[in-house]
């Protein structure tokens, strides 16, 4: 009777244990609509080569998304294609050169273009229709919010620096909201 017990008793906690709920939490999906809330450049440079300097200029650059029109939404489609609407965006930049600083701002069209989109390593692979990929490093995900950086030597972009400009390094902060 009392190597029955101890089965009955080693059954239970068993049992007991093994129904626990002990698995991790998911976590949130990136799919859903999501409303841009916020834009930031940090520690970003410009390295050009002006005429009478021997040696390149490095021109500091800092900046945030002065005014967010409430239409800007990215959506992220469950079958990996994304659409972006685009409203009001005006980006706000202070240039740092030798002492002076000087802002200016300049309006963003099509901040982002249609594509596809996946979840790789914790980054999130915005490509669009031309083939343009855009790697952003998820900082945060909740089931409400969503924070990604990037920096754009990251960035496969098609850009025309001119003679002048050498190299370009900013990093960029964006924050979205998650549409119910």
């Amino acid at each position: 009777m009392k190597t029955f017990r101890i089965i009955l008793v080693l059954f239970l906690v068993t049992f007991i244990t093994s129904c626990s709920k002990d698995d991790a939490p998911s976590e949130p999906s990136l799919a859903g609509e999501w409303k841009l809330t916020e834009g930031k450049i940090e520690n970003g440079s410009i390295v050009v080569q002006m005429d009478g300097f021997p040696i390149p200029v490095t021109v500091n650059v800092t900046g945030h998304f002065a005014e967010i029109g409430d239409g800007n939404r990215l959506h992220l489609n469950g079958d990996q294609t994304y659409h972006y609407e685009s409203d009001t965006l005006i980006v706000e930049l202070t240039l740092s050169f030798l002492g002076s600083n000087e802002a200016q701002q300049f309006p963003i069209e099509n901040f982002l273009q249609d594509g596809t989109w996946e979840n790789q390593d914790n980054k999130l692979i915005l490509k669009d229709a031309e083939g343009v990929a855009v790697p952003y490093s998820i900082v945060s995900l909740t089931d409400a919010t969503l924070e990604l950086t990037a920096n754009i030597k990251e960035m496969d972009l098609p850009l025309e620096l001119g003679d002048m400009v050498q190299s370009i390094d900013m990093n960029l902060r964006v924050k979205f909201s998650r549409i119910p």
